[in-house]
C-alpha cells in the first residue's frame, strides 16, 4: 500500500518542482545574452537561454573570452521562462 502511494505521488510531485523551479526570475538579463565560444580551443558545455525555442541550450566555450551566459543547465533553467 505504502508503495502504490509512493508512486501516485511522483509525478504530480515532479510536475509541480518543474514548473516551480522553471523561470522564478524571467527577467534576469542573462537570459538574453548571446552565447559566444571565444578565441580558445577547449571544449567546455556552457548554456544558454534559446530565445526561439524557448528553453536552455548547451554549446561549447572555449575557456577564454567570448560570453557565458550560465554555468550549468539548472542554473539557466532557474533563471529563464523555460518555455512559459
Amino acid at each position: 500500500m505504502i508503495h502504490f502511494f509512493k508512486k501516485d505521488l511522483m509525478i504530480p510531485g515532479l510536475f509541480f518542482c518543474m514548473f516551480y523551479a522553471c523561470g522564478k526570475d524571467q527577467n534576469h538579463p542573462d537570459c538574453y545574452l548571446i552565447p559566444d565560444p571565444g578565441p580558445c580551443k577547449g571544449s567546455f558545455t556552457k548554456y544558454y537561454f534559446d530565445k526561439t525555442e524557448k528553453k536552455c541550450a548547451p554549446f561549447i566555450w572555449g575557456g577564454c573570452g567570448g560570453v557565458v551566459p550560465f554555468q550549468t543547465f539548472v542554473e539557466c533553467n532557474n533563471k529563464c521562462p523555460c518555455g512559459k
